[in-house]
């Protein structure tokens, strides 16, 4: 009786993880793919034609072919969602990469709003240390940019709720040497910009062979949602005038952004979560899956929920004291919902934590869903993991991956039921300690620019 309840109020307000229609939404993931290759005006006629919103699918300039260089230490910078590491790192041939130097920094922007100038300045107070220890600098930056044929990036903007709008539009390579150069710190380096999915593809390929396996991708489920993939570099429509023929012959990594893509369902309760966003409009997947806003959009699905009756007044006294939900509170509920978290002790009963359950359930249900659509798209996009002998490595990095309760079982259930089953596609679910950092050293040491 509760579970049916809650049922019908999912479905009242098109929320009911049921009702996602993988095979129609990997159709129109794959469409908005697609679109994303093409040059801007043409994406966009066909996008308005056919009520699609192409997604960046960004070329990143970067060869996986190359050889990584051992005993060559570079400085890796990695900017995330509430973090900013940095550190030194070193390949060797004969055992796991070596780590010194290693700090972790508040991402700028992420306390409050920040200019240009002040941006740039944290980056370079977090780098003074390190600055003289080489002269390649990889950049795992895990927002939107543009990059350059150079490997330089151009900030589209900012999620995650960063707060630096006067750094988007900058590059970030030539801003970062005029801050270093600004501050007396030795500015001629070669600065190489990737997204973190590039570097998670990156540092999974850097220790596994292309005989054994078909492809690779990168796939960061955390604070944000992305996947980076290998595209044959002639089907990037948008580069063919501006890049050499020798660049067309290979193949590049592509950084989807994937966390812009727009499903085809939108709930009412979704849609104002999204007003009370600082991007409201943007972002649409990731607010979906992300454990950026996992508790947010929980929260909002709690509070209809008392306004539609379903739980006790006891809880909806308490409750009333809640302005914040995040995932792990989510995670801490599933795991001891008769513990002592703050969603336990609002419960007056078995039925209030019954429909509690079945609606934070339904939200990591419906996410998963979510997560495999990407994932489902990148494999059918590349076209690879055909061969069950030869499956494509998905290296996944992120703390809502490897620390949500339910995400992993859930998405490994609709990899088997449907990327399996369903597309006859396989997989290789890969982790690699510091991917990110491993990844930027790659780009860095083997991308070098002309």
């Amino acid at each position: 009786m509760t579970k049916s309840k809650v049922q019908a109020f999912l479905q009242k307000y098109d929320l009911d993880a049921d009702k996602v229609d993988l095979s129609a939404e990997l159709e129109h993931f794959l469409l908005s793919m697609s679109l994303g290759l093409l040059p801007e005006q043409e994406a966009d006629q066909k996008a308005q034609e056919q009520g699609v919103m192409p997604l960046a699918m960004l070329p990143t300039f970067i060869d996986i072919e190359n050889k990584v260089p051992f005993e060559k230490p570079c400085i890796v910078l990695d900017a995330g969602g509430t973090n900013f590491r940095v550190a030194v790192l070193t390949m060797h041939s004969d055992r796991e990469p070596e780590i010194t130097n290693y700090e972790v920094y508040p991402m700028p922007g992420s306390d409050g709003e920040l200019s240009k100038l002040e941006f740039y300045d944290k980056i370079v107070e977090f780098l003074r240390p390190v600055i003289n220890l080489s002269d390649n600098i990889g950049f795992c930056f895990s927002y939107p940019a543009e990059i350059t044929a150079n490997r330089d990036g151009r900030v589209l903007s900012f999620t995650k709720e960063v707060r630096a709008p006067e750094v988007v539009g900058s590059l970030i390579g030539v801003d970062l040497k005029e801050a270093l150069k600004r501050h007396n710190l030795p500015f001629d380096k070669n600065i190489c910009i990737l997204n973190d999915t590039v570097a998670a593809l990156l540092g999974g390929r850097a220790f596994l062979s292309e005989e054994v396996y078909d492809s690779f991708i990168g796939y960061i489920l955390g604070t944000g949602i992305n996947l980076a993939y290998v595209e044959t570099s002639n089907d990037i429509v948008k580069i063919r005038k501006s890049v050499s023929p020798e660049v067309l012959s290979g193949r590049m990594i592509i950084n989807t952004e994937s966390g812009y893509y727009c499903p085809l369902q939108t709930s009412a309760i979704e849609q104002e979560m999204d007003e009370g966003t600082s991007d409201p409009g943007h972002s649409l997947f990731e607010k979906r899956i992300s454990g950026r806003y996992l508790g947010l959009l929980s929260l909002y699905i709690i509070r209809r929920a008392i306004e539609e009756h379903l739980f006790s007044t006891f809880f909806v006294t308490n409750f009333e004291h809640i302005s914040q939900i995040t995932t792990k509170d989510l995670d801490d509920y599933m795991r001891s919902p008769f513990g002592q978290g703050k969603l336990s002790q609002a419960c007056a009963n078995d039925i209030d934590r019954s429909i509690l359950y079945y609606l934070i359930d339904n939200v990591f249900e419906r996410a998963s869903k979510y997560a495999v659509v990407a994932l489902a798209a990148a494999l059918v996009k590349a076209d690879t993991g055909k061969n069950p002998l030869k499956p494509t490595v998905v290296t996944i990095d992120g703390s809502t991956y490897y620390k949500s309760l339910l995400i992993q079982s859930k998405m490994a259930y609709y990899i088997r039921s449907f990327i399996n089953n369903e597309l006859h596609l396989y997989v290789k679910l890969n982790k690699t300690e510091n991917g990110n950092l491993v990844g930027a050293a790659i780009a860095a040491l083997t991308n070098k620019k002309d």
